[in-house]
């Protein structure tokens, strides 16, 4: 399905899911995906929505017609509701009608704005967004996400969920398993690993601390790096009986010719780690 997508309109979806979980939310439903739009391409909302009304209030008004649930981790996979999901295929859809090559975030917030019951496209509509206006402004300029290629940045951050489910979980292998063989991750005690068994061997004795699993693991940002890499970085909140305190991980992604693979992960720790030998 989303072959076609731009970086944009990829990262929209991350960023959705990465809304749901905030929220609380078991799915993800489309205030999530307007959410993500939002947070993602700023250009777009400021140009299209913002005239009509601050994207502060459209959140402010979200927050306010949803039940707020506790927060799931982000190891935890959420899926796209059946509405997200209509206008996710629908997206492609628009951008064959403008005869664009590319489904870009334009097409996304097109889309959102067919599903009429749907509280994103209320909320859009409440602000007099009008999506037969809004195709017409579209057709008509040959600028915009739609008309950049896919980029390859998108594959990576698709990537991150995986393997933050796998950092979550406190699976060691599946860990190790997507650094380049030349990757390297540095633990919060500042030792380096650079072998795929010895990765594994490092973030196994991370993993084996007492209250791993209590933790919370949150994105707090993603950022492209020379159009080169992403990376994103995460960080934990302590359990009820703290043993490392905060931990934050950043991860960079690199183009290799296998496709896009850990090059480097860097664990850091907000409070010095007690001694191996402490009682």
């Amino acid at each position: 399905m989303f072959e076609r997508f731009t970086e944009k309109a990829r990262r929209t979806i991350f960023f959705a899911r990465y809304e749901a979980s905030q929220y609380g939310s078991p799915t993800i439903e489309t205030e999530h995906l307007l959410l993500g739009l939002l947070r993602e391409d700023r250009a777009l909302a400021i140009r299209l929505i913002k005239p009509l009304g601050s994207i502060e209030a459209i959140r402010a008004e979200i927050e306010e017609r949803i039940t707020r649930g506790k927060p799931i981790s982000t190891s935890v996979e959420l899926p796209l509701s059946a509405e997200c999901i209509r206008i996710l295929r629908r997206a492609t859809e628009e951008a064959d009608r403008l005869a664009h090559k590319h489904v870009g975030t334009e097409h996304l917030l097109l889309s959102i704005l067919g599903e009429e019951d749907c509280l994103a496209a209320q909320s859009l509509k409440s602000r007099s967004l009008d999506p037969e206006k809004l195709r017409v402004e579209l057709g008509s300029k040959s600028g915009g996400d739609s008309a950049q290629p896919a980029e390859p940045q998108g594959a990576a951050v698709l990537r991150v969920a995986p393997l933050l489910s796998a950092w979550g979980a406190g699976d060691a292998k599946r860990f190790a398993q997507d650094f380049h063989p030349q990757g390297e991750f540095t633990n919060v005690t500042g030792a380096s690993a650079t072998s795929a068994a010895e990765i594994e061997k490092a973030a196994a004795r991370l993993f084996a601390s007492r209250d791993w699993r209590k933790k919370e693991w949150h994105i707090h940002d993603v950022q492209l790096v020379a159009n080169l890499a992403i990376v994103p970085v995460f960080s934990g909140e302590p359990g009820p009986e703290p043993q490392l305190g905060e931990i934050r991980l950043i991860l960079v992604f690199k183009q290799f010719s296998q496709g896009w693979l850990l090059l480097k992960a860097e664990a850091s720790v907000t409070e010095a780690l007690p001694s191996e030998n402490a009682t």
